[in-house]
């Protein structure tokens, strides 16, 4: 497999490609006899009887929400004791909640509380929104109840140590007015406060309480885990956040499915490995190119799996804004999955495609595009293609404002999302033609034009974003162990 190395010309700037990867952080669910049980109660039944008489219109898709869609899960059952239920809530769609330094996707942590009072069964909506890793693993942050037979919310964040008997004292609960997401890219208020506490019915609120006994994501019950598999490694010695900073990037479930092969066995064809790192001795420089990292084969005859290493430049990362590393990292990560697919799935020789591999959307992307069929050309003329199209590009674009949220503009996500693009790999490889390069430089032109991106906009934006001026207005957004 041909090296993938993201570069700046001195006098072009037309990069070529960025790195990193991501993963996704694995949630495990454990149950106990007595207390949780996540399969069916035997009183399921009359619930949800019960509630489809209440709710007549719950079967649509945004009767929990106007702005996403969501499910009930009547498989996926938490029996806290015969008067208290959680039924599971899902969505198809992601959610991003959080910030640079820590994001979740929201709809992981949805429930439907079912709680029998008087004889009559009660219910409301119930998330828990930490708001750091710290707090999601002590349970602090904000619980969110949607009371469904007034349609108002109550949005209340908990900041003491929540156990079984509810909040350490002194720690009152603190009345938050509403909860921001990204919604298919775009920033939403997805839930906020209505009403005062007497409009509510109490016995439904959510509360510590209810998160001493279920699960508040899809993790264990009592807490959750993130851990990564452990094929996938990380060697940052000298940049110890970087670890945390792509760890972070894995909570964004548009990744999961591109690191899935570097993450799951049991896909048919061996379980390939995934490794992240940095050199010294990549190209810095301004009359040869700045190459801000490489993604490359472990083994290039290897003939199964696609273990992949990918290195950043130390000179990127001491130099760079972190949606710079974040860009790469998405870039990166895309040009492994597709490497991996196109070799694992023997797309170079004859177009069959294992079905044991899952779809998703760049699988959907490569499928549709006849370069697929050329896995044996350059793989930056045929990946680059790919991503430039209307399949990916917009996923990419919203993929880094869910990550950063408004500390960038609009624009800025749109030109860390080109970098790289416009290169067919002929910097680095004297085989790549002329017309290959043409192929790839007129689609990078039409995307510029389509994006209203100047040639002078994107190059001060490569200016800016890297080489981060320590006294500059950039240097809070580098990595926080940048040299």
């Amino acid at each position: 497999m041909q090296k993938n190395i993201i570069t700046l010309k001195h006098a072009i700037f037309k990069l070529k490609h960025l790195i990193l990867p991501i993963l996704i952080s694995v949630l495990i669910i454990s149950c106990t006899k007595e207390k949780n049980e996540l399969s069916p109660s035997s009183d399921i039944d009359e619930v949800k009887k019960e509630f489809y008489a209440q709710n007549p219109l719950a079967d649509n898709e945004n009767f929990f929400n106007s702005i996403f869609t969501s499910y009930i899960n009547w498989d996926s059952v938490v029996v806290k004791d015969e008067n208290n239920l959680y039924i599971k809530i899902s969505s198809s769609e992601t959610i991003y909640y959080g910030d640079s330094t820590f994001s979740i996707n929201l709809a992981d942590y949805f429930w439907l509380k079912a709680q029998k009072k008087d004889n009559k069964w009660g219910y409301s909506f119930i998330s828990f929104i930490p708001n750091s890793e710290a707090t999601r693993e002590l349970f602090q942050g904000k619980i969110v109840t949607k009371f469904l037979s007034s349609n108002k919310v109550i949005i209340r964040e908990y900041k003491g140590d929540i156990n079984s008997s509810g909040l350490i004292a002194g720690f009152p609960p603190m009345r938050e007015p509403c909860v921001s997401a990204y919604v298919a890219g775009e920033l939403n208020n997805v839930y906020c406060s209505a009403g005062g506490d007497d409009d509510y019915e109490q016995w439904l609120s959510g509360g510590p309480g209810d998160y001493s006994n279920i699960p508040p994501s899809t993790g264990s019950p009592g807490g959750t885990s993130s851990t990564s598999p452990n094929t996938v490694k990380y060697k940052f010695e000298n940049y110890a956040c970087m670890e945390n900073f792509l760890k972070n990037l894995e909570n964004l479930s548009t990744f999961k499915d591109m690191v899935k092969p570097f993450t799951l066995d049991g896909n048919g064809t061996g379980n390939p490995n995934l490794q992240w790192s940095f050199k010294t001795d990549m190209s810095w420089d301004p009359n040869k190119g700045y190459n801000y990292g490489l993604a490359s084969a472990t083994n290039p005859n290897e003939s199964t799996n696609r273990d992949v290493d990918i290195y950043f430049n130390a000179n990127a990362l001491n130099n760079s804004s972190d949606l710079v590393i974040a860009a790469t990292a998405l870039h990166e990560a895309i040009h492994a999955y597709s490497n991996y697919f196109l070799k694992t799935n023997k797309m170079n020789a004859d177009g069959i495609v294992d079905e044991k591999i899952q779809e998703f959307w760049f699988t959907s992307a490569l499928k549709t595009l006849e370069i697929q069929k050329k896995a044996g050309l350059n793989g930056d003329y045929r990946d680059h293609q790919t991503m430039m199209s209307d399949n990916v590009f917009p996923v990419m674009i919203g993929f880094l404002k869910a990550w950063g949220g408004n500390r960038y503009s609009s624009n800025e996500y749109v030109m860390a999302s080109m970098l790289g693009l416009g290169q067919a790999g002929q910097m680095f490889d004297p085989s790549i033609n002329a017309q290959m390069a043409q192929d790839v430089s007129s689609l990078f032109d039409k995307l510029k034009k389509d994006y209203k991106i100047t040639d002078a906009a994107f190059n001060e934006f490569l200016k800016t974003h890297s080489n981060v001026d320590p006294n500059g207005p950039l240097n809070t957004k580098k990595i926080s162990c940048a040299k």
